[in-house]
């Protein structure tokens, strides 16, 4: 009998999901399915079953990503992957894809890119979901409850944010986003604040896709933030609920943020044949284009980490402005 990753292979030789093909062309895509199907090991079942949450990425989590990115066709936002057991913080991940596609465009931030990255985040927190178990406070039904009524409010105003959202006119080069018109049309270079992230992640490689979400969290925060504004205790209410319940406070999962490990490079095969590193590095910029167009400048946002330096653990901080490209 065949195995369901023969089954997805060969459906996936004819196109049967994920990039149509005027997003990547034939050579690109049937290298790709290569890479994947006649390496990946035999997944089998439930697409989460006997998935394990790993601080470091190995080679074999390389293909599982891969696997369900381009089985579940997470590229096109299809539904035959959906985690509805994530009950409302899936809603979340929604709207803040939705919002950050709204806010750049698909010339400046693929969403083949931004669909793939959802997807993937929301399989890590599944993922994590399983290997803290069923036994703590957080996940009991009683206490999701209680984190659900407390974003009702937060997810009424995101909603409609999200109905009124314009696109930022931001100009590129090469690909890469440079600037920003502002609403009396003058223009805007954009720079990157730098963080002391950054520094620890240009060796230990940053994950793609936390971070790739942790920027659209940053951009719905920005282009959104009139929407709660004068109560400014609601937007802090946002900022600190998305890093509770997003995980981003746990040590196990944000240990992996900015040191995911050298399997890092393989991040393009996890999301397929098309150029998903210029749309990593547009999705920050977006972010930052997004808070200077809507006047927050001071107030962009920093990874709720916590970092070692001189061997002193302390909370991620900014160490200057870069304009341009960030560190790759």
């Amino acid at each position: 009998m065949m195995g369901p990753l023969y089954i997805i292979c060969a459906l996936i030789s004819t196109a049967a999901f994920v990039t149509s093909e005027e997003d990547a062309d034939a050579k690109k895509f049937e290298t790709y399915k290569n890479r994947v199907c006649l390496f990946n090991p035999p997944f089998r079942g439930d697409p989460d079953f006997g998935y394990r949450w790993q601080e470091v990425m190995d080679q074999d989590e390389v293909l599982e990503l891969a696997f369900v990115n381009m089985a579940y066709g997470l590229s096109s936002d299809a539904i035959a992957f959906r985690h509805e057991e994530l009950g409302w913080r899936k809603d979340v991940i929604d709207i803040l894809a939705l919002v950050t596609k709204a806010t750049c465009t698909d010339d400046i931030v693929s969403e083949q890119f931004l669909n793939s990255a959802k997807g993937l985040f929301l399989h890590y927190m599944r993922k994590y979901d399983n290997f803290r178990g069923n036994d703590t406070d957080m996940d009991s039904e009683d206490v999701k409850n209680i984190k659900k009524e407390e974003w009702d409010e937060i997810l009424e105003s995101l909603k409609t944010c999200a109905a009124q959202v314009t696109p930022i006119p931001i100009n590129t080069d090469c690909g890469e986003a440079t600037s920003f018109i502002a609403d009396d049309g003058s223009l805007h270079p954009i720079t990157i604040e730098m963080e002391q992230f950054d520094i620890i992640a240009a060796t230990s490689n940053v994950d793609t896709i936390m971070d790739a979400m942790w920027w659209m969290f940053s951009t719905t925060y920005a282009r959104c933030y009139s929407y709660f504004y004068p109560n400014e205790d609601v937007i802090l209410l946002f900022f600190q609920l998305f890093r509770e319940a997003f995980f981003f406070e746990d040590a196990e999962f944000a240990a992996r943020w900015s040191s995911v490990g050298p399997q890092a490079d393989h991040f393009p095969i996890i999301f397929g044949p098309y150029e998903s590193a210029i749309s990593f590095n547009n999705v920050r910029k977006c972010a930052t284009a997004a808070f200077d167009y809507e006047g927050l400048r001071g107030r962009m946002l920093v990874r709720p980490v916590t970092i070692t330096v001189d061997n002193v653990q302390t909370k991620n901080f900014k160490v200057g402005a870069k304009p341009g490209i960030f560190l790759d």
